[in-house]
């Protein structure tokens, strides 16, 4: 299967998010294509049809945002995610859309904040605390 996104850049968000993950949902990355392997295709993704869990993914409710969500809102979530992992090197594309890289990096934000329901989706806890980060991110540090 050809994914789209960052997946194809190995490293990426994405790319780290499924080789964590991909066992869980019947999904594996093949010996040959993986770094090192032989012919090193990030994108390259196989069923193999055995799920270890049953997962589902949270859709948004109202103002929400997650998968599926699009538009300026989501691109100005983007691109705060974006400062607040910018040291880090992890960025994720500001295209609007809210696909995988984006709910790998909301959760990974719900993550380290201690949240207890880590779902993918920005309500109004995360939306808030996400502008109190940008907030910090942004400040300069006293010398």
């Amino acid at each position: 299967m050809d994914f789209a996104s960052n997946i194809n850049r190995f490293g990426s968000t994405e790319h780290e998010w499924m080789r964590a993950n991909a066992g869980r949902y019947g999904w594996q990355h093949p010996y040959w294509a993986r770094q090192g392997g032989g012919r090193e295709e990030a994108w390259h993704w196989e069923r193999s049809g055995r799920a270890r869990v049953r997962h589902t993914i949270n859709r948004p409710r109202g103002r929400s945002l997650g998968l599926g969500s699009s538009g300026p809102e989501v691109r100005q979530l983007q691109r705060d995610l974006n400062k607040i992992y910018a040291k880090r090197g992890i960025e994720i594309a500001d295209d609007g859309d809210f696909g995988m890289g984006t709910y790998a990096l909301v959760r990974r934000f719900q993550r380290a904040r201690g949240y207890f329901l880590r779902n993918g989706v920005v309500g109004k806890w995360t939306k808030s605390a996400i502008a109190r980060a940008v907030k910090a991110a942004s400040t300069p540090a006293s010398a």
